[in-house]
């Protein structure tokens, strides 16, 4: 339906987009991330639902439409939750940009202010893929971005092999920026342990041992055989910081990884990783990866969210409160989204909880919409919340055991 819906208009060279309500008016809208350089000018566009399965491009009209340069990354989410989405725009070769939406103007326009300068995300120059994401769970999404310096594609065994032998370089690597709410972040790359040359392909975030804390998979690689290193796995240990398991977790396949989805293919309450594998030239074939996480120990809920115009409801906030084993109060947020770039996650929330043993409240926060707040919600358990609704819907999952090999399965613990 792509010409009937008014998107065919352009012939851009594109390799991502991003979904959500931009004008908080219930229906989802996208924008596309064109690419440009120097001899070509392709603008960016910014298709707006229209309601009745046509969207209309108001990248111009609301100046969104610039030369944005090489945009490999775009991520929407709402970095000061104002209640407005807001787009951060990594780009390969120029500084990235952080667009805050500042609402509906008097003419109706949307109007974006780009702060990524004031706001220090700029780096690194080099961007490929990032993931936005709150790794702290302090209530505020964070940013990380990875770099891919084309200048050295001839060298990354060598980069990526003197990196894990602890020879130090110049090398620009990959930056994790820590929201502080106001409009400003923090870069902890260093303190975090993830300074590292990942030089990823595609790269999204998801949680492996379900324990709360959103972990990411990088899949790394180019057109170049010398680009054949290890795609790698990173735990996030409490939001303090990543530690590496790409060995220890039997995962870090030797082959280009790009599309990358976390999901719960099996329905047992953990997440699995689906990977697209191999490269863009001839010859240079390799299988697609299924890993099934065995994780059984830590608790979780799963959760379909169902909006009335925004059906998949995505740009939805849940956050998650209760006590763990410890009597301690934990609280975990997530939002509904496809995740990092290249690649799409599930658009249910899969949570891991960790030894979360109660829930005392699940609250929803519908992208323009107003909240919801839900008591007696049971751990280990699937719902579907429908938009307007008191009440969550049990659902019952149907596992669906996959037969694994001897020898194939990955742990993360």
């Amino acid at each position: 339906m792509t010409f009937d819906a008014g998107m065919a208009h352009s012939f851009y060279p594109t390799e991502t987009a991003t979904w959500a309500d931009v004008n908080n008016d219930g229906w989802v809208d996208v924008f596309i991330a064109n690419e440009n350089n120097p001899n070509n000018d392709h603008p960016c566009e910014l298709f707006i639902n229209n309601g009745d399965g046509t969207f209309t491009d108001k990248a111009k009209e609301w100046h969104m439409d610039g030369n944005f340069g090489y945009a490999k990354a775009a991520n929407f989410a709402d970095f000061n939750n104002d209640g407005w989405m807001d787009l951060f725009l990594g780009c390969l070769g120029q500084p990235n940009y952080l667009f805050m939406n500042r609402g509906k103007q008097q003419n109706g326009a949307i109007r974006f202010e780009n702060i990524a300068e004031k706001a220090g995300v700029t780096q690194p120059i080099m961007s490929f893929p990032a993931i936005v994401v709150d790794f702290n769970h302090d209530g505020y999404p964070d940013i990380l971005s990875t770099s891919f310096p084309l200048d050295r594609l001839d060298y990354v065994a060598q980069d990526v092999g003197e990196e894990l032998l602890g020879i130090s370089n110049k090398l620009e690597k990959t930056k994790l920026f820590l929201n502080q709410g106001n409009e400003t972040f923090r870069d902890v790359s260093k303190t975090w342990g993830i300074d590292k040359m990942i030089f990823a392909m595609g790269l999204n975030a998801g949680d492996l041992n379900n324990d709360g804390w959103i972990d990411f998979y990088a899949g790394t690689g180019a057109f170049a055989f010398t680009t054949l290193v290890p795609n790698r796995i990173f735990i996030n240990n409490q939001g303090k910081g990543f530690y590496e398991v790409t060995t220890s977790s039997g995962m870090g396949h030797l082959q280009k990884g790009h599309g990358i989805g976390f999901g719960d293919i099996d329905n047992d309450g953990d997440q699995d990783v689906y990977i697209t594998m191999g490269g863009a030239v001839e010859g240079d074939d390799a299988h697609n990866c299924l890993f099934v996480n065995p994780n059984s120990n830590n608790n979780w809920i799963r959760i379909k969210l169902s909006g009335k115009e925004n059906l998949n409801a995505i740009g939805a906030r849940v956050r998650v409160s209760g006590f763990n084993s410890l009597g301690e109060v934990q609280t975990f947020y997530h939002t509904v989204g496809d995740g990092g770039t290249f690649g799409s996650n599930s658009l249910e929330i899969e949570m891991g909880l960790g030894t979360l043993d109660q829930i005392d409240e699940l609250r929803v926060d519908w992208p323009g919409r107003g909240s919801q707040i839900f008591k007696s919600v049971k751990i280990n358990s699937a719902y579907e919340c429908r938009e307007g609704l008191s009440e969550l819907q049990k659902l019952k999952l149907k596992r669906n055991p996959l037969k694994i090999a001897e020898g194939e399965a990955a742990c993360c613990e």
